[in-house]
C-alpha cells in the first residue's frame, strides 16, 4: 500500500529512524493489536520509554457529552482498537462519530505530575481526562460537511494527572469523511482512527521540537540542492539534447527533490483533505521515476545506445505504480513486488557499473563509488528490518544521508568532471583556432608580400611549362614507336614518368642477323635536365647500338658522357643482346634484372654491379652470358617500381618483385606488367609516385 511505501522506503531513505513521530499514515494496520487489559504508569517506565495507548478501547457510536465522565458504565460498550483501518474494521461499527474510553492505572510518583500526549490522527477529536477537557483537535460540526480533521502530527501537548490510581481517559474522535477518502484513495486514506503514546513531558517536547526543525531545515536544504540541480541540468539538456545523460540525471534529482518535499509536506501539514492524499500517494511515482532515470543514466554515459532492458524498466515500473496507487493497495505488493524490483534496479546498476569498470571507461570509479554505497544502502534496509537493528542516533544519520545522498553526489562529481574536461577542450580548440588565426594572418600577410613575385612566377612558369611540355613532348618522342618483331621473341613495354619530363628510358635494336639489342636506362634527377640526358642517350644508341659487345658498348656511353661534363647528372643503363636463346647482359648502376625459368617456375636474379655513366672517366664494366629455355622471360626495371612508397614511407623492395614474377611468370607479357603496375598502385594507395617507372619484358618462345 502506499502510505506503507512512504514509511518503509521515502521516510526510511529520506530521514531517518529517529523519527518516532512519523506520520499517521505510515503505520502497520496491524500496529497496537493489544489484548484489552489496563495499563500501569510509573516514573520508572516513563523515564526509559514511550507507553502507546494504541489497542483495544471500549467503544461507542454516536455523540453523548456524559460519556466523558469518569464514572461512566462503559461495561456494556464493544471493543474496538482506537487506531481502526477502512480496509480492517468490521462493516458498521464506524459511523462518523463515537467515544472511545480507556481506564489506566498510575502509581504515586505520577500523582499531579505532567505527561505528554503525543497524538496522530485523521478526523476532529477532544480528549477528556477523568470527565476534564484537555485537548481539542479540528472542529465538531452538526453539519458533517463543515467538519475539520486536524492531525497533530506528534507535536506533544502536557496533561497533569490528578492524584486518582485508576485515571478514565475519554475520547470524543469524528471523521465523517473517512469513507469517501477511503473511496478515492484507498491506500493513504485506510487509516481513519487516532494513535495516541504518553511520555515524559519534557524530554518528549525537547525531542520533539529539536527533531522537527532539525529534520525540516535538513530536508529542505537537501530538496533545494538536488533541485536546483535538476533544473540546472535540464536546462543544459534542453540547450544540448545530445547529451541525455543530462535530462537522465535531472529527472533523478528532480523526483528526488519532489519526494522529499512529498515528505517535507506529510509531515508537517495538519490539514486532512485531497490534496494531503494526492501528495501522499505520488510519493510512489517519484520513487519509480528516481530508480528509473538511475538506471537510464548509467546507461546514457557507459553505453553508446541504450540496452534493450531499457524500456523494460520504464514499463514494469510504470505498470507496478499503477498497479499499487490504483488496485493493489496493500502491504505485500510493495514488500513483495515493487521492493524487489527496487532491489533489482539497483544491482542493475551496480552491475553497469562493473562492466564499465572492466572495459575501463572513463570516470567509472566516481559513478561506482556512488553506485556500490548506494547498492549497500538498500540491501540494508530489509536486513535492518528482519534483524530488527537499532542503530544509534548518529549513527543512524550517517547511515541514510550518505546511502541516499551518494548517488546524486557521485552523479554531480561525474557531470562536473564531464563539463571541466568538455571545457578544457574548448579551451585547447580555442588555442588552437587563435593559433590557426594568427598563423592564417601570417598567411595573408606572407601572399600579400608574393603577390608581386608570385605573378612575375606566373609568366616564368608558364615558358618554363610550355618549355617542359615540348621537353615531354621530345622525351616521349625518343621511346621507340613500335617494337621490332622476332620469330623467337615476344617482347613488351611499358612507362610512366614522375614528372612532365622523366629520367627513365629504353630502346631496341633489331640487327641485321636477328640480334636483339636491348636498353634500359634511368637519368639522375627528372625535369629538363633528365630529359637532355635521354636525348642523348638516344643518339648514342642509334650510333653504338649495332656493336657486338656490350662492355664495349657501355665505355663509349661512360666516354661520351664525361667528356660532356655535365656535372651532377649521370645515366644508369642495363644493356643486353639475345640471340639463338643466348642472352649477354652488362650493368652500369641499374637494379638487378630478373629471369623467369620456365622449368621449373624459379626466378634467377642478375646483380651487375657498376658506377652509372659519366660518373667516372673510366670504370671496368663487366658482363655476363645465360641460356635461354624456351617460356623463359627476363624483366628488366627501373628503380621506380620496387623504390615506391606509402605515405608513412613504407617501400614495395626488391625481393617482392622476384615474388610478384615467380607468381605471374607463365602468364603473357602484358599480363606480367599489368600486374606489377596494379600492385604497385595498390601499395601506393593514392600515395603520388615519386618516381619514374619502368618496365621492359622478353619471353622466349
Amino acid at each position: 500500500m502506499k502510505n506503507r511505501i512512504l514509511a518503509s522506503f521515502a521516510i526510511t531513505v529520506l530521514i531517518s529512524i529517529s523519527m518516532s513521530s512519523a506520520f499517521v499514515f505510515s503505520q502497520d494496520k496491524d500496529s497496537g493489536s493489544k489484548k484489552d487489559s489496563i495499563i500501569f504508569i510509573t516514573k520508572a517506565r516513563l523515564d526509559t520509554s514511550n507507553i502507546s495507548f494504541d489497542g483495544k478501547w471500549k467503544y461507542h457510536p454516536g455523540d453523548d457529552s456524559t460519556w466523558a465522565e469518569k464514572n461512566y458504565n462503559d461495561s456494556s460498550w464493544q471493543s474496538v482498537k482506537n487506531n481502526f483501518r477502512m480496509d480492517s474494521i468490521k462493516a458498521g461499527i464506524w459511523q462518523g462519530i463515537g467515544w472511545f474510553r480507556k481506564k489506566f492505572r498510575i502509581d504515586s510518583t505520577m500523582f499531579n505530575k505532567a505527561v505528554a500526549f503525543i497524538v496522530h490522527q485523521s478526523g476532529a477529536s477532544e480528549f477528556y481526562l477523568n470527565g476534564r477537557l484537555v485537548k481539542k483537535f479540528g472542529t465538531f460540526k452538526k453539519d458533517t460537511v463543515k467538519e475539520k480533521a486536524y492531525n497533530p502530527q506528534g507535536i506533544p501537548f502536557t496533561v497533569v494527572l490528578d492524584t486518582s490510581v485508576t485515571q478514565v481517559l475519554a475520547v470524543r474522535y469524528a471523521n465523517h469523511k473517512a469513507k469517501v477518502y477511503y473511496d478515492r484513495y484507498p491506500g493513504p486514506a485506510a487509516f481513519a482512527g487516532f494513535k495516541l503514546t504518553i511520555s515524559d513531558n519534557n524530554s518528549s517536547i525537547l525531542s520533539k521540537t529539536d527533531s522537527t526543525f532539525f529534520l525540516s531545515v535538513l530536508l529542505t536544504i537537501i530538496g533545494a540542492i538536488v533541485l536546483a540541480f535538476a533544473i540546472l541540468h535540464l536546462l543544459i539538456f534542453f540547450f544540448y539534447s545530445r547529451e541525455k545523460e543530462n535530462l537522465y540525471y535531472a529527472l533523478f534529482t528532480g523526483s528526488m527533490a519532489l519526494l522529499i518535499g512529498t515528505i517535507l509536506y506529510t509531515n508537517n501539514s495538519h490539514t486532512v483533505s485531497d490534496l494531503l492524499y494526492i501528495i501522499n500517494t505520488s510519493g510512489i511515482i517519484f520513487i519509480s521515476v528516481m530508480f528509473a532515470s538511475y538506471n537510464l543514466f548509467l546507461y546514457a554515459i557507459f553505453y553508446d545506445k541504450m540496452p534493450k532492458q531499457t524500456w523494460a524498466i520504464i514499463i514494469i515500473g510504470a505498470i507496478l505504480s499503477f498497479l499499487i496507487i490504483f488496485i493493489f493497495t496493500k502491504d505485500w505488493m510493495f514488500s513483495y513486488v515493487f521492493g524487489p524490483f527496487l532491489l533489482l534496479l539497483t544491482a542493475e546498476g551496480l552491475r553497469v557499473i562493473i562492466l564499465a569498470l572492466k572495459r575501463k571507461k572513463r570516470n567509472a570509479v566516481i559513478i561506482g563509488i556512488g553506485v556500490l554505497v548506494f547498492f549497500i544502502f538498500i540491501i540494508f534496509i530489509p536486513i535492518r528490518s528482519i534483524l530488527s537493528i537499532n542503530l544509534p542516533q548518529w549513527l543512524n544519520l550517517i547511515y541514510v544521508y550518505c546511502g541516499f545522498l551518494s548517488l546524486p553526489i557521485s552523479m554531480t562529481i561525474y557531470l562536473a568532471r564531464e563539463s571541466a574536461r568538455t571545457k578544457s577542450d574548448l579551451e585547447n580548440r580555442i588555442i588552437e583556432v587563435q593559433e590557426l588565426s594568427n598563423k592564417a594572418i601570417e598567411q595573408e600577410k606572407r601572399e600579400s608580400q608574393l603577390k608581386i613575385e608570385q605573378e612575375k612566377e606566373r609568366a616564368e612558369h608558364e615558358r618554363r611549362t610550355k618549355e617542359l611540355e615540348e621537353a615531354r613532348e621530345m622525351q616521349l618522342s625518343m621511346l621507340p614507336k613500335e617494337i621490332p618483331q622476332f620469330p623467337d621473341l615476344e617482347i613488351a613495354t611499358y612507362t610512366k614518368p614522375a614528372t612532365e619530363v622523366g629520367g627513365d628510358y629504353y630502346d631496341l635494336m633489331k640487327t641485321e642477323d636477328g640480334t636483339l639489342t636491348l636498353i634500359i636506362g634511368d637519368a639522375t634527377g627528372h625535369g629538363l635536365k633528365a630529359g637532355t640526358m635521354v636525348t642523348a642517350t638516344k643518339s648514342l644508341f642509334n650510333s653504338l647500338g649495332n656493336r657486338e659487345d656490350v662492355v664495349e658498348i657501355l665505355d663509349e656511353f661512360n666516354r661520351s658522357f664525361y667528356s660532356m661534363k655535365l656535372h651532377n647528372l649521370a645515366m644508369c643503363m642495363m644493356i643486353l643482346k639475345i640471340r639463338n636463346k643466348k642472352m649477354e647482359i652488362a650493368s652500369a648502376g641499374m637494379p638487378s634484372a630478373l629471369i623467369y625459368r620456365n622449368n621449373p617456375g624459379k626466378v634467377e636474379e642478375i646483380l651487375l654491379k657498376g658506377m652509372p655513366l659519366g660518373a667516372v672517366k673510366q670504370f671496368p664494366y663487366y658482363k655476363e652470358n645465360y641460356e635461354l629455355n624456351s617460356g623463359d622471360v627476363i624483366l628488366l626495371m627501373s628503380d621506380g617500381f620496387p623504390e615506391r612508397f606509402t605515405a608513412t614511407k613504407e617501400m614495395i623492395d626488391y625481393e617482392k618483385s622476384k615474388e610478384i614474377l615467380a607468381e605471374t611468370g607463365s602468364s603473357s607479357l602484358n599480363e606480367i606488367i599489368d600486374h606489377f603496375v596494379k600492385y604497385g598502385d595498390d601499395w601506393a594507395n593514392g600515395h603520388p609516385q615519386e618516381d619514374d617507372v619502368t618496365f621492359v619484358a622478353v619471353k622466349i618462345k
